[in-house]
């Protein structure tokens, strides 16, 4: 099974540091030291901590330099809402070794909202024209799901919503390439969409935030169903290498 969520690098916050037992330039060797233990879960998308992890303009150097070594761990870059920065960083990019790139607005590197088409639009036609996925967080407060509608009439993109094991994710998976992601939600949350859209629903951890064990036990039950969406979901990637 693919593990779409988790995240290598640097917390600068001594309290997360100590509070989730990360070490401070906690790397891919942190992250498959964990997954050495773990059955179920034999490849990985990261994405740092948060852009920017070293500074935004070396962060995805940093990251692919990280996942280079390891043939399980595929990088997901978030992006940068302004979009000069953003265009000079996605010219970086290696298409082949990336299943996709990531938004994060409730960050607070990035403070904008899933209403902001004018500065997401650039992204999602990047995501389109490169048959990327687009990981995009979402939350009850800030970065909320059903704002992305229009985007998601005015593109072809695949969208994978983290934390979204929502009743409006359920509504948005009326779009055939919409996919919902089980981190943070609960053994109810997932039972729902499982049961009202068992073929959109995609694992991820969350990684260091969320425990494996705990992750992983709340899925366990749907795994080949999981790992049947994961193959619509990657349809392109990573057979471009």
């Amino acid at each position: 099974m693919i593990d779409v969520h988790c995240h290598i690098g640097r917390i600068k916050s001594e309290e997360l540091n100590k509070q989730y037992g990360i070490p401070k330039d906690a790397g891919a060797e942190f992250l498959l030291s964990t997954l050495e233990k773990i059955e179920e879960v034999d490849t990985l998308f990261a994405t740092p901590y948060a852009s920017p992890h070293v500074g935004y303009e070396h962060s995805l150097e940093w990251l692919l330099s990280e996942v280079e070594p390891y043939e399980n761990l595929f990088p997901v870059p978030v992006m940068h809402p302004q979009l000069a920065v953003t265009e000079r960083f996605l010219e970086e990019l290696d298409l082949k070794e990336v299943p996709g790139i990531k938004l994060h607005c409730g960050s607070t590197q990035f403070g904008y909202s899933l209403k902001e088409h004018t500065r997401l639009r650039p992204l999602f036609s990047f995501a389109e024209k490169n048959d990327l996925i687009v990981f995009i967080h979402t939350d009850t407060h800030a970065c909320i799901a059903r704002d992305l509608s229009t985007l998601l009439e005015a593109f072809q993109v695949r969208v994978v919503l983290l934390h979204c094991c929502r009743k409006e994710g359920v509504k948005l998976t009326r779009h055939s390439s919409v996919f919902l992601e089980t981190s943070g939600c609960t053994p109810e949350d997932i039972a729902f969409v499982m049961d009202h859209t068992p073929g959109r629903v995609v694992f991820g951890s969350d990684f260091p935030f969320f425990t494996y064990n705990v992750s992983l036990r709340k899925v366990k039950r749907y795994i080949p169903q999981i790992e049947a969406n994961e193959e619509v979901l990657l349809r392109s990637f990573p057979a471009r290498s």
